[in-house]
């Protein structure tokens, strides 16, 4: 069947992986996923705790925040989600949002 004019063709499908490989690079995923986790929570409370000897609490909570959350997308887009399609701009644009998220709930408390 031919494909009508200006109609733009079908997007290459990704090659069809065996379910242990699958199964393998999931794994890889939910790993990096959960390390990134870890080292960024402790982080966040390293960093805290280092800013609150020079600053007050509202100074330094938009600051580490800032910096573990471009840290954090930045390690997740690199070694965890390395072959997801999103651009860079893109996965900093939403954790923008998950910033502005997680500060108005860290402040609240």
């Amino acid at each position: 069947m031919a494909r009508p004019e200006g109609r733009p063709a079908a997007a290459p499908r990704e090659p069809l992986r065996a379910p242990a490989a699958r199964r393998a690079v999931w794994s890889r995923e939910v790993g990096w996923f959960a390390v990134i986790g870890v080292v960024s929570t402790v982080g966040q409370v390293l960093l805290y705790w280092l800013l609150r000897l020079w600053w007050p609490p509202a100074a330094a909570n938009p600051v580490f925040l800032l910096v573990l959350t471009v840290l954090n997308t930045e390690a997740n887009r690199r070694l965890t989600f390395r072959h997801a399609a999103a651009e860079p701009a893109r996965a900093h644009l939403g954790a923008g949002g998950l910033f502005l998220l997680g500060y108005l709930v860290t402040s609240g408390a």
